[in-house]
């Protein structure tokens, strides 16, 4: 008597690069399933929810992050490594970025400041409470993001002339 085992393993198909477009708010799409994954959709397309049940689409393109990659320093060379190839693949804030060969996901670069000063906010000031940006790579030009003494908006910039260092050659 001869036995044989078979063992039989459950391993979903690998899924297809991408992430699928959101269905838009309020939609219903038709109910008949056109595919249960990704591997049931041709070349590059996924299975995706179109409101009730899935088809295949294309991938939505990646989302870009707000903020810029930190600048690397001349002659740096990093792993090379690609551990991102888009925003998307990062968690959180971060963002994908060159270190020199390969990439990798980083915190995005702080913004830059502007010269200049805010305007001052006279005491007792009624201001619209609106927050119109966050730093001053918001603001257009030669704005800054002001405080206008609830909120935050773009104002132009001031120059404070005594914090001007003179200096003498002779």
């Amino acid at each position: 008597k001869k036995e044989i085992y078979f063992i039989i393993s459950a391993v979903p198909p690998p899924k297809k690069a991408g992430k699928c477009p959101p269905a838009p708010p309020g939609t219903m799409g038709t109910c008949p399933g056109k595919c249960s994954n990704d591997d049931d959709c041709s070349d590059d397309k996924k299975c995706c929810s179109n409101g009730c049940g899935h088809v295949c689409l294309k991938p939505a393109p990646p989302a870009e992050k707000p903020g810029e990659c930190p600048a690397l320093p001349p002659g740096t060379v990093g792993t090379c490594v690609e551990m991102c190839s888009n925003d998307d693949d990062c968690s959180d804030d971060k963002k994908c970025c060159s270190n020199g060969c390969g990439h990798v996901c980083l915190k995005p670069a702080p913004p830059a400041e502007k010269p200049g000063e805010c305007p001052a906010v006279p005491p007792g000031t009624m201001a619209t409470c609106v927050e119109m940006c966050s730093n001053d790579d918001d603001c257009s030009d030669n704005k800054k993001c002001c405080s206008n003494g609830c909120g935050h908006v773009c104002l132009k910039r001031e120059w404070n002339y005594s914090r001007v260092v003179h200096i003498t050659l002779w």
